[in-house]
């Protein structure tokens, strides 16, 4: 889910993005946007999330589609979703390509979660699970624990957004359910989440008037990143039916 907000955003600001990606799922048609699915030679189907024998063969196929497509064109930056920024780490100073590691569990953690019996490995998978962090250009947890971890990796760059705070402005005639009445403005502070992560809140409102009106409500989203404040606004605009039209 939060790589296709990722997507939806790249696209609506003109960028250029392939994506690779497994064989299963659904595709999605945005502008500027081309997905490229691996095609395995024996029918793997329900792979699932975690450390998997399904995944590694995927993940095999994928790599070499992906020495294929950085051959083929020259970008800009990879960015490269958990195991696969190994293959970023390989490949891209090949093409002297940045890379990114999107970096959404410790594969560590999962691996002797799973296989109690490779404890003894954890140093040495800690150790080759530090290479992509230390050479990524950035380094994007989705949290402060896996911050801390890529920071004792050695990490150059880590980035988590801060103190992320959200913002709703309602037009006149309008309200929010179970807010005292004349409230317009709807404050909320969601903390500190990592970049690409997901967070999905929901609002009530009621119109009051205006039937066959267009109302704008406006959105604020504000955070700290690397000591600066960054904030972005969109309006999004709203048709009110008579309810009529409904029925």
């Amino acid at each position: 889910i939060a790589v296709d907000l990722l997507l939806q955003v790249l696209s609506k600001r003109g960028d250029q993005v392939d994506v690779l990606t497994f064989h299963e799922g659904s595709d999605r048609e945005y502008e500027n946007i081309r997905i490229h699915r691996i095609k395995p030679w024996i029918k793997i189907i329900g792979i699932p999330p975690g450390f998997s024998v399904k995944k590694i063969i995927c993940d095999v196929h994928m790599f070499f589609r992906f020495i294929s497509l950085i051959f083929r064109s020259r970008y800009d930056v990879v960015h490269a979703v958990e195991e696969s920024a190994f293959m970023a780490l390989i490949v891209c100073p090949l093409r002297s390509m940045p890379f990114i590691y999107d970096m959404d569990s410790s594969m560590t953690t999962q691996i002797v979660t799973l296989h109690p019996a490779l404890r003894s490995l954890k140093s040495i998978f800690h150790f080759i699970e530090s290479l992509p962090m230390r050479y990524a250009t950035a380094v994007v947890p989705m949290c402060d624990a896996l911050a801390a971890d890529a920071a004792r990796a050695g990490a150059k760059n880590i980035v988590v957004l801060k103190d992320v705070s959200l913002i709703v402005t309602l037009p006149e005639g309008t309200v929010f359910v179970g807010s005292a009445e004349g409230k317009m403005v709807e404050t909320m502070d969601l903390g500190d989440i990592g970049t690409g992560s997901l967070i999905s809140e929901n609002f009530k409102v009621v119109f009051l008037n205006g039937s066959g009106e267009n109302r704008e409500i406006g959105v604020l989203v504000s955070y700290y990143s690397s000591s600066s404040k960054y904030e972005k606004e969109e309006k999004k605009s709203v048709k009110i039916l008579d309810r009529k039209s409904t029925r």
